[in-house]
């Protein structure tokens, strides 16, 4: 049994928590999201994670940080 790594994103637009399996997940994927299909962000790897698409405005990314739920 291979161990699962989960990430929680959350979209501005709609609010939808979308869940992503990040464990087996190839560098450079576009997450959708599963709500309203925008664009969320593009997978890292484990040390960047996910990067937005579009720019964060500073206010989300100072309530982001130290947080387990992001929001892009």
């Amino acid at each position: 049994m291979s161990l699962q790594t989960l990430s929680t994103l959350t979209c501005l637009h709609c609010g939808t928590i979308n869940t992503v399996t990040t464990s087996e997940l190839p560098l450079g994927t576009l997450i959708g999201c599963s709500h309203c299909r925008r664009d969320l962000g593009q997978w890292c790897g484990a040390q960047l994670g996910f990067q937005p698409s579009l720019p964060i405005p500073a206010a989300v990314v100072s309530q982001a940080k130290g947080d387990t739920e992001l929001s892009f």
